[in-house]
């Protein structure tokens, strides 16, 4: 096994027990990364295991990361579809309106998978909507279901 997997591991599975212990035995938070640049951190977040990202985070893991396709924590944690772990990417400082290498920011993909209460807390937390992005407009233009009523 690769060192750090486990700690890779504990994260996508939510097992915060486990991960405090590796973590707290000395391994660090970004030691291993995935094929396409996943760290831990990314993975909690993906998989909406926001109480595994606090843990990460107070243990120094890198919150700027971004993987090969450009998509950063807080874009990850919107595909995840967990306000958890939106609120946790943002209240750790990554920058709401940060887009993926093709423009999209973490609120244009809220607003296309409908993720009503993520759009929600983005507004709120200062998300630009009129940002756009080619070939998906703006948030309100990439809006399915009732998310175009938050907007």
């Amino acid at each position: 096994m690769d060192p750090g997997y486990e700690i890779y591991e504990y994260s996508r599975r939510g097992m915060l027990t486990d991960l405090r212990d590796a973590l707290n035995s000395g391994v660090g938070p970004d030691l291993y990364q995935a094929y396409d640049g996943s760290t831990a951190l990314i993975m909690a977040a993906r998989c909406g295991n926001g109480d595994c990202m606090l843990e990460l985070l107070s243990h120094g893991a890198e919150r700027h990361v971004r993987t090969e396709e450009g998509s950063t924590l807080l874009g990850h944690a919107v595909s995840g579809g967990s306000t958890e772990a939106v609120k946790v990417a943002v209240e750790a400082g990554v920058c709401v309106d940060e887009a993926n290498e093709d423009g999209v920011t973490p609120l244009m993909l809220a607003a296309h998978y409908s993720l009503h209460r993520v759009v929600d807390f983005l507004c709120n937390a200062g998300a630009n909507v009129n940002a756009e992005a080619e070939g998906w407009g703006t948030a309100l233009d990439s809006a399915q279901g009732d998310c175009a009523d938050i907007l």
